[in-house]
């Protein structure tokens, strides 16, 4: 490599590719797209100090296909895989309680900036379906403090329910949050989401449920 080639790297290509690295750096955390690091397995610390599983490192990829799309999670077409939890008001629920109505579940943390800026969307959304529809927030292992004073502030009045252990997050196989399941009135998984849904997202795909397919 001549000196003269050896400076053009040196003094042009590699000042703007560390440039492109830093914008691409900032850009993914700015949107919510960066992985955070759970420390090694279960319980270990999550932004904001809420807990976290292995199972759910990563959040905020807009729109990206997750769990049975990429084959390692329940598959679109077949049962939804059965849960039962408490909700923040120590109400057991089940999913299959709400058989024959169109269910959303929608996996969330308050810690999660995309989850906060989704959650109002989600309480329009239920409110203007007048019962059309389920929606079962399933907050990740946070602490009831944290969770019923942002329920409140946003008037929710959905099932929020309180995955304590992750065992819901696991059977799902859940990789990040927000994540959205979309069932039909018969309990078959036909649709999932991967970030924060939008008001015409979460119409297009309640219309497919109702209408027998997919969005």
């Amino acid at each position: 490599m001549s000196d003269r080639t050896w400076k053009v790297l040196r003094y042009i290509v590699l000042p703007l590719n560390t440039i492109a690295l830093i914008v691409l750096v900032i850009w993914a955390i700015e949107g919510g797209r960066v992985p955070f690091i759970a420390g090694g397995g279960p319980g270990a610390a999550a932004p904001g100090g809420a807990s976290a599983s292995a199972s759910t490192q990563f959040y905020a990829l807009d729109g990206a296909l997750i769990g049975a799309a990429k084959g390692s999670g329940p598959r679109i077409g077949e049962p939804a895989p059965e849960f039962t939890l408490q909700d923040i008001n120590g109400k057991v629920v089940r999913l299959s309680d709400f058989r024959g109505r169109p269910v959303l579940i929608n996996f969330w943390a308050t810690w999660c900036p995309p989850c906060r800026k989704e959650f109002p969307q989600l309480v329009r959304s239920y409110d203007q379906g007048n019962g059309s529809f389920v929606v079962l927030g399933v907050d990740i292992r946070e602490s009831l403090n944290d969770v019923r004073p942002f329920v409140k502030q946003y008037k929710a009045t959905y099932p929020i329910l309180m995955d304590d252990t992750g065992e819901v997050v696991r059977a799902y196989r859940l990789t990040g949050v927000p994540s959205s399941y979309f069932i039909d009135a018969q309990g078959i998984l036909r649709d999932e989401y991967f970030g924060p849904l939008s008001g015409s997202k979460i119409d297009s795909r309640i219309a497919a449920l109702r209408a027998g397919g997919s969005g």
